[in-house]
C-alpha cells in the first residue's frame, strides 16, 4: 500500500510539472501576440494621422531597410537600468522588397525624457542603412553606441530634416503616446534578443540574426497586417512637398 501512495504521488507531481512546464511555453505566445496586436494599432493610427498634425514621413518608411516597434515600453515611469519593455524588428530587403522577421527584442536603460504623467510610450526605430542593421544584429546593441542614432523629424518639411539634420545617422527613432508621434532620441538603449520567445514563435531554434536574414514575414496573420499597413504609409506623398 505504501508503495502505491508513493507511486500516486509521484504521478501526481509529473503532472504537475507537465502543466506547468505547458503553461512557461505558452507564456512567450501570449506575449508576442500581445506585442503584435498593440503594434498594429500603433502602424493604424500612423496612417490615421489627420492633416496639419505631425507625422512620421513616408519617404523614410520607404527607405527604411529595418523597422523596430516597441509598444508600451514604459509604464509609470522609467529607472536607468530596469528593463523598459519589449518588442521587435522587421528587415526589408531593398532589392527585392520583402521583408524578414519579425526577431522578438527587450529594450531598456533608455535616456529620452518621458512627459509627466504618462503610462506607456512606444517607440518606433526607422534602419536606415545596412551598417546600422549590422550593429543591431549584435547579441545586445546599445543605440547611440553600437549604432548612431538621431530624433526623427516630424511634420512638414521633415523630408528635409532627415538630410539636414540626421545625416550621419544610422537610426531614426520616434515616441508615440497619446496620439502623438514625436522625434526622440533614444541614445543609450540597449536591444537583446528575446531567445526564448524567438524559438516558441517561430518554432525553430533560430538566432534573431538568422530570423532576419532568412526568415520571410506575414506567415503570421498579425505580422502580415503589419506589412500591409507600413506598405501603405510607404505609398503616401510626405506633407509639405
Amino acid at each position: 500500500m505504501k508503495r502505491i501512495l508513493i507511486g500516486l504521488v509521484m504521478m501526481l507531481m509529473s503532472g504537475s510539472g507537465v502543466l506547468l512546464a505547458g503553461e512557461a511555453s505558452s507564456l512567450p505566445l501570449e506575449k508576442t501576440d500581445r506585442i503584435l496586436s498593440n503594434a498594429v494599432k500603433v502602424l493604424e493610427e500612423a496612417l490615421n494621422v489627420p492633416e496639419g498634425k505631425e507625422e512620421i514621413p513616408p519617404s523614410l518608411v520607404r527607405s527604411a531597410v529595418g523597422v523596430g516597434i516597441f509598444p508600451g515600453i514604459v509604464k509609470g515611469g522609467f529607472i536607468v537600468g530596469a528593463q523598459a519593455g519589449d518588442g521587435f524588428l522587421l528587415r526589408r530587403d531593398r532589392e527585392t522588397g520583402r521583408w524578414y522577421g519579425p526577431a522578438f527584442y527587450s529594450f531598456g536603460s533608455a535616456s529620452f525624457g518621458l512627459q509627466a504623467g504618462v503610462e506607456g510610450v512606444d517607440v518606433l526605430l526607422f534602419v536606415r542603412t545596412e551598417r546600422g542593421l549590422d550593429g543591431l544584429l549584435k547579441n545586445q546593441a546599445t543605440l547611440g553606441g553600437d549604432v548612431s542614432v538621431a530624433a526623427g523629424p516630424v511634420g512638414r518639411g521633415a523630408s528635409a530634416g532627415v538630410s539636414e539634420r540626421s545625416m550621419d545617422a544610422e537610426v531614426l527613432s520616434y515616441t508615440h503616446s497619446i496620439g502623438l508621434f514625436a522625434g526622440v532620441s533614444v541614445s543609450g538603449a540597449k536591444i537583446t534578443p528575446r531567445d526564448a520567445w524567438n524559438r516558441a514563435f517561430h518554432k525553430r531554434d533560430l538566432s534573431a540574426k538568422e530570423i532576419l536574414m532568412e526568415v520571410p514575414a506575414g506567415r503570421h496573420a498579425k505580422v502580415k497586417r503589419l506589412i500591409e499597413l507600413l506598405q501603405r504609409y510607404a505609398k503616401r506623398k510626405d506633407r509639405g512637398r
